[in-house]
């Protein structure tokens, strides 16, 4: 049997993936196993008994290339270090490279090919589909996927990638129960052990002679992180740290590992000689030394998942980027985390520098660091630490907040661009606009109360019509423009159903004046001091209402006359939804007409809420989400799910309603219940314009492109068509011609792509980015060399630069 392994990640996640290895050479005893990676991290084979190197000739045949490996290696497992990066530029000839090792993979016929990853990388992908083994085995895509390169898959005869079964993958599980959850697929009886790896005499020896006579317990720090030394713990911070430990009689050493020159870089001369440099291809040297430690302290790096493996005492610092996923769970590791709010941004930080790693206490990690000193060898591995942090708030003025505690959101909707511009622009908005109130306390019941003084409610609530029976109903207005909240608590007394025991808790500056307004309301008005965004003020009325159900309500809606009337037979009646779902509604979505009429109101409603306009279809349909400015949830619903997270400015709907679903409720979109949005985007000049500064949020919509780049036409051309197609065939499904009005929603499009295309170009230049960002490929190399001239006064040849990279773009991949 021969099973084929593609892990062409860091030399940490070689490790991690180094158990897997070994069980399926445990359930397969006589089979040959290629443990594909990528250069350089072939030196795991030195820590992984009954392993080997083979390394190609790329200059010779691949099919030559491909005998000679089972002709020439005996081992069982055969680490084979691939001819091409994950990551690397799109250069010339890199597409050859591609064909020759999808040749070197096809010319071997394979049993079983794995790719455990759980963000899939193209050349992963690629690994595994181009191996056409009898069964192939991915994780499925999840929002951290890298971005694939559609020219690499060209050689493959589907241009994709192709797998016989993906598992399912998670941004929160660990790494590596999610490891066991393939392996339970591959081959069930095998248990995930930690991995064993083995350490030479030679390496042990040579170690000894490093390290000397010790005297003393040996800490040894390996503060480095490779190249990004933004993720790591300060150096001032590991120098206090030495200074304490050997206040402590504690003998400390550094580790300088391969790729950690830029972080040593300010290391006093006086730590010269308590420095250990190690080679990349002798991590067997590194593993024996710290087999002599008696604490090892580093970063979220492969230093920990070492010495986990190790089973070494261990204190840990890790940010917050991926939140635990990496968190080891073997060994006796002391892990000492950030927690910010913007945790889970898959380290694509919003903030000048890592606050989550950066700002972690020193007491907290001394602390853990003297109590891993004290405890006996074979203590047990303690919980990690997690430590709040507050994210700086010094840029406010740029509306960079915006994206600072938006970051987990924007993450979360990368499936949903549209969803995610329209709540960006949304964000922008507010903050232009809005008081921006901070409470700190201790519980959110207790901050939501803090906002206003206990309400006082009215008793006359008018007496009910006749029809369906309705639960109690808390209808929740978040007041946040006064003069058009009486619109939307005028048609709350126009309905043909009035419910007997209702309540509405209006929320906003002025709240009590309502009341004189609109006595006949069952008004709970709460007093705000300052605007608040919608979160804090639809939790904020949550805090104070009753009901069963809320029907949330925002301040330019006005409700249908049968509203009410619709909602009780749909709450009365037995779901045909729950007839296939065996669960409960836990919310409820509403269709979202604009409230005029008018045409340009209509066409900004078909191109923007396309998904929420049409009502061909009689029943309630599951969703994924809730995205509207009115929606009705389950009041057990919404307290089992943790309630409003009043740490979003924007998109709170979308995030609850998501974690709703998660607590095992239906989300339901019932195009019966109507409520008409009043926009205001209902002339030319305002479509337009709302859809051109849709493009203002181009920096975030782009952030996985994470490189400077020129405009690119082709993106724009690409991505346009992309959406016209999309809503077409949305729209065909639901019986519904978009005709005459095509060629508008499909310029819509273009504006949007246009303007994000723009507003990039703006955003690479006024922060000067693109200084900093990386340039992969041979149009983004131009673009970079266009600013520095532009920069530095050059024009006329910065505009020819960049003239040619907007030509030489059209020859490069499709990336965004």
């Amino acid at each position: 049997m021969k099973i084929l392994v593609s892990k062409p990640d860091a030399f940490g996640d070689q490790i991690l993936v180094a158990g897997f290895v070994q069980a399926l050479r445990r359930e397969c005893p006589d089979a040959r196993i290629v443990w594909h990676v990528r250069a350089g991290m072939e030196a795991i084979a030195r820590l992984v008994a009954d392993a080997a190197v083979f390394a190609p000739n790329s200059r010779a045949a691949p099919e030559t290339e491909a005998m000679r490996l089972w002709r020439e290696t005996t081992a069982p497992i055969v680490v084979v270090p691939g001819a091409i990066a994950p990551f690397e530029n799109w250069e010339p000839g890199l597409n050859e490279r591609y064909v020759w090792w999808g040749r070197f993979l096809a010319a071997t016929e394979w049993d079983i090919a794995v790719a455990p990853v759980v963000n899939r990388t193209g050349l992963s992908d690629f690994t595994v589909t181009a191996s056409r083994a009898k069964h192939r085995f991915a994780f499925a895509t999840n929002r951290a996927c890298q971005p694939m390169i559609e020219a690499a898959f060209a050689p493959l005869p589907n241009q994709r990638p192709e797998f016989t079964r993906e598992i399912p993958s998670s941004l929160e599980e660990s790494e590596w129960t999610q490891h066991a959850a393939l392996l339970a697929v591959i081959a069930p009886q095998q248990k995930l052990w930690p991995p064993a790896l083995q350490i030479s005499a030679t390496a042990d020896t040579e170690a000894r002679v490093r390290l000397g006579q010790l005297l003393r317990p040996l800490v040894l720090l390996a503060p480095g992180v490779g190249e990004n030394t933004q993720r790591a713990w300060p150096l001032a911070r590991f120098l206090e740290l030495a200074a304490a430990l050997r206040q402590r009689e504690c003998d400390v050493r550094w580790i300088n590992g391969p790729h950690d020159a830029a972080y040593f870089e300010s290391l006093p001369a006086s730590e010269a000689a308590a420095t250990l440099a190690i080679e990349a291809a002798r991590p067997d040297v590194l593993a024996a030394l710290m087999r002599h430690a008696r604490l090892v302290v580093c970063n979220d790096t492969a230093y920990v998942h070492l010495a986990a493996a190790l089973d070494v005492s261990t204190v840990a610092i890790f940010g917050a980027g991926q939140k635990r996923r990496f968190v080891p769970q073997f060994g006796r590791v002391h892990v000492v985390q950030g927690d910010p709010v913007c945790r889970g941004c898959q380290w694509q930080c919003a903030f000048s520098r890592h606050v989550c790693v950066q700002d972690v206490p020193f007491d907290a990690v001394f602390g853990a660091a003297l109590a891993q000193l004290a405890a006996p060898e074979a203590a047990l591995r303690p919980l990690p630490l997690a430590l709040p942090l507050d994210p700086p708030r010094d840029h406010i003025g740029e509306l960079e907040w915006a994206r600072d505690w938006f970051q987990q959101e924007l993450n979360f909707l990368r499936w949903d661009g549209w969803a995610r511009l329209q709540i960006i622009n949304d964000v922008i908005e507010r903050l232009k606009t809005q008081d921006r109130v901070i409470t700190q306390v201790s519980t959110e019941r207790d901050a939501l109360r803090a906002l206003a003084p206990a309400p006082v409610p009215n008793q006359s609530a008018l007496p009910p019509a006749p029809g369906p029976a309705l639960p109690k109903l808390s209808v929740i207005v978040p007041m946040g423009r006064p003069e058009r909240a009486d619109a939307t608590l005028r048609s709350l007394l126009d309905q043909t159903l009035r419910p007997p025991n209702w309540e509405v808790v209006v929320v906003g500056v002025g709240a009590s004046n309502v009341r004189e307004r609109h006595p006949e309301l069952p008004l709970v008005p709460v007093d705000l001091a300052h605007n608040l965004l919608p979160p804090h003020t639809r939790a904020t009325g949550v805090a104070h209402a009753t009901g069963e159900w809320f029907v949330f309500v925002d301040d330019d809606i006005r409700l249908a006359r049968d509203f009410f009337e619709m909602l009780a037979r749909i709450l009365a009646a037995p779901s045909n939804l729950q007839a296939q779902v065996p669960a409960p509604v836990g919310a409820i979505g509403v269709k979202l007409p604009g409230g005029r009429g008018t045409y340009f109101e209509h066409l900004t409603d078909i191109s923007n809420f396309w998904s929420q306009q049409s009502s061909i279809r009689a029943v309630p349909h599951t969703v994924w989400f809730l995205y509207s400015a009115t929606f009705v949830v389950r009041a057990e619903a919404y307290h089992r799910a943790g309630g409003f997270n009043i740490e979003l400015p924007n998109g709170e709907d979308v995030d609850l309603t998501q974690r709703i679903k998660a607590s095992g409720y239906i989300l339901a979109y019932e195009p019966s219940l109507v409520a008409y949005h009043h926009h205001g985007r209902d002339s030319l000049f305002r479509m337009w314009r709302y859809f051109w500064r849709n493009g203002n949020a181009a920096q975030y919509f782009f952030a996985q492109l994470g490189g400077v780049c020129c405009y690119s036409v082709r993106t724009v051309l690409k991505r346009w068509w992309g959406d016209v197609r999309m809503n077409r065939n949305f729209q065909r499904t639901q019986g519904v011609k978009l005709g005459l009005r095509l060629p508008w929603v499909a310029l819509n499009y273009l504006i949007v792509e246009t303007s994000l295309e723009w507003h990039y170009q703006e955003y690479l230049w006024k922060s000067k980015k693109f200084i900093t960002l990386p340039a992969r490929t041979a149009s983004d190399r131009l673009a970079f060399e266009a600013f520095r001239h532009l920069d530095a006064g050059r024009k006329f040849r910065g505009a020819a630069t960049y003239a040619l990279a907007m030509l030489r773009n059209f020859a490069d991949p499709v990336r965004r």
